[in-house]
């Protein structure tokens, strides 16, 4: 990731202070010398009893959960919060950093990255979620007049 960013012109790096959301921060930061931002809201979406289980080891009960998660916005997963948990409480911070002039950097997670195409492009719930952005994907948006359009996404097949 540092080395397809190292000669991107980047004004500010916002990042979740998870400990691999900012070394991958500070790794593409080698090139550019800026601030860290460590913003507690990119944290990812508290996946409650979900959370520490992979996906092949769920319960059938889990595996239901989990997927109630993906077809419903408003499923509070026990414990948890839901998508549009997600969403309000990233609003705010994405908010503010669309009004920074340049290029703006989130180093963030799989659904916060899902949550602020959402919020930035107006996609609907199941185009996000369709999606599969890979760990240490790139997503590039252009944000003009507050309307956010896609420039690249790295997107893996889910087949």
């Amino acid at each position: 990731m540092a080395e397809r960013l190292h000669n991107k012109e980047i004004t500010a790096i916002y990042t979740s202070s998870h400990h691999r959301a900012t070394e991958t921060a500070m790794e593409i930061n080698r090139w550019h010398n800026l601030p860290l931002h460590k913003i507690p809201e990119l944290e990812e979406q508290d996946l409650g009893i979900l959370a520490g289980h992979k996906r092949n080891d769920l319960s059938a009960e889990l595996e239901a959960t989990y997927k109630r998660s993906r077809k419903n916005p408003d499923y509070r997963i026990p414990g948890g919060e839901s998508f549009n948990d997600l969403v309000q409480r990233l609003r705010p911070i994405i908010e503010k950093i669309v009004k920074i002039e340049g290029n703006v950097l989130v180093v963030a997670h799989g659904r916060v990255t899902k949550a602020i195409i959402h919020i930035l492009t107006g996609k609907t719930f199941p185009e996000v979620m369709a999606m599969t952005i890979p760990n240490g994907g790139l997503v590039e948006i252009d944000v003009l007049n507050g309307k956010g359009h896609i420039i690249h996404a790295d997107e893996t097949s889910s087949a």
